[in-house]
């Protein structure tokens, strides 16, 4: 399993869901996803194993913050991580 990018890089909770970029990924029953050590779901896998499509984790509020992105493989136990994967931007009060 390899994480090649995150798109988009940053945004908050509107910007949701994700794509995790990459190769080898599992089915998703197979899968575990982190967003900053907080489960996150995993609403597809494409059939390819190249991208994941995550919906937003209950993110402790803080403003900004820079998010690791850990994978698992349940069946294997491989696991991957992207340090600073993706910059959350709490929505802020206008």
């Amino acid at each position: 399993m390899q994480i090649e990018r995150v798109s988009p890089r940053e945004g908050n909770k509107s910007d949701f869901p994700i794509r995790i970029i990459g190769r080898g990924f599992a089915p998703a029953e197979h899968l575990e996803l982190t967003l900053a050590a907080v489960p996150a779901k995993i609403l597809e896998v494409d059939p390819y194993g190249t991208s994941i499509l995550v919906g937003f984790p209950d993110l402790p509020t803080g403003g900004f913050r820079s998010i690791a992105i850990q994978t698992r493989n349940k069946k294997t136990g491989e696991s991957v991580q992207r340090r600073h994967g993706f910059k959350y931007v709490e929505n802020s009060a206008i």
